[in-house]
């Protein structure tokens, strides 16, 4: 959810607070991330935490607004330790996990604070924000799937968040400052080059490598922006004039969702098209682009991108969040948590990530708990 999920502003899962709370603190809880989300917290690392873009390679140049060149999609050349594999949080003890899409053969992949998460394309790399100094500033980690210690990549003394992957995991975008007077920079992903590009934050790289997107208030408002890789281009996407927030590419890279005021919203890559979907946030597209799945902090829905028409997947009474969907598009993730504390025996099952059919018809969810933790992400395969 919008409260990051790896990839918000603020960079806070929904798990992310969960870890020591009186029992009288989880209605306020439920009221403040409620109240969060229906404004669209401003995004930040959520775990993009969604299913990585599958594109195949061509020729043919993705153009952005005003026709900036946002380059042509490259293969991938895929991992294999972690394919297949789903990655989450620990809103109690807090961390990285990774386990089989059923639960089990789970793996602490980083015992400490994680700020949100990104995982590279070719699902070989995470990075991830976390304090490398007792919690007094946040630094930019990285984490390989040949094993080995998560490694900062920026300096302690700062705040730097979102970090998002470029499509050939050499780079790394991420904001850096206090909220509200942020900046986007880029990073070698061996912590060589680091480079200012803008006043701004949320950056989320294009699948096909030439631009990234990311909000910025320099015209008044809260807006989304593009800009190719290197910063010397910079322009808003659309006209719109609502506060506009949490941009994601689609798969393919030629469109983008993004939050505009309370309503879902996207629009192409060159800014045309702009259409309103329906009221919520945290979207996570769909493996083949014709979906989104959101949530309006206690439910969870799929809106058709064609013909706006919404499925609620989910309302239980419970706090739900964190969509995301398994790679062959049938099932989508998410993080519920019950506001109870301590819960009654049984009730911890409410707590954790769940999994439920993409199709699944309001009023009758298929719900499968499937473990304790939050923010869950899939590790990309390759379209067979």
């Amino acid at each position: 959810m919008d409260a990051r999920t790896e990839r918000r502003e603020d960079g806070l899962s929904l798990g992310h607070s969960l870890g020591a709370i009186s029992p009288a603190g989880w209605a306020l809880l439920i009221v403040v991330a409620f109240v969060g989300l229906a404004a669209g917290c401003n995004g930040g690392p959520k775990s993009d935490a969604h299913a990585k873009p599958q594109i195949a390679a061509t020729e043919a140049p993705l153009l952005g607004p005003g026709g900036l060149n946002c380059g042509a999609a490259q293969p991938v050349s895929y991992g294999t330790a972690w394919a297949n594999k789903v990655f989450f949080t620990n809103g109690a003890s807090e961390g990285l996990g990774l386990m089989n899409p059923d639960g089990t053969a789970v793996v602490r992949l980083y015992n400490g604070e994680v700020l949100g998460y990104d995982v590279s394309a070719d699902g070989r790399h995470i990075t991830f924000s976390s304090s490398p100094d007792g919690n007094r500033s946040r630094a930019i980690y990285v984490l390989d799937d040949g094993g080995g210690s998560a490694r900062a990549i920026t300096v302690a003394g700062r705040f730097d968040l979102s970090a998002s992957w470029s499509p050939d995991a050499r780079r790394i975008a991420f904001a850096s400052g206090p909220f509200n007077n942020r900046e986007v920079w880029v990073v070698n992903a061996d912590g060589t080059n680091p480079t200012r590009l803008a006043a701004g934050a949320d950056p989320v790289w294009s699948p096909t490598g030439g631009c990234i997107a990311f909000t910025s208030t320099r015209e008044g408002g809260r807006r989304v922006f593009i800009m190719d890789a290197t910063g010397a281009t910079q322009t808003r996407l659309t006209s719109g004039t609502e506060t506009e927030l949490n941009p994601r590419w689609s798969p393919d890279g030629r469109r983008l969702s993004f939050n505009c005021g309370d309503d879902l919203c996207v629009a192409a890559a060159d800014g045309s098209g702009l259409k309103k979907l329906t009221k919520g946030t945290d979207a996570a597209w769909s493996p083949d682009g014709k979906r989104l799945a959101y949530t309006d902090a206690l439910k969870i829905y799929v809106v058709n991108i064609a013909d706006t028409m919404v499925t609620k997947l989910i309302e239980n009474g419970t706090m739900n969040g964190d969509p995301t969907w398994s790679m062959d598009g049938r099932r989508v993730f998410f993080g519920s948590v019950r506001g109870c504390g301590p819960c009654p025996e049984g009730a911890d099952k409410y707590n954790g990530i769940h999994a439920t059919s993409a199709d699944a018809p309001g009023g009758t969810p298929d719900k499968t708990f499937i473990a304790p933790g939050f923010d869950p992400v899939w590790s990309p395969i390759p379209k067979k």
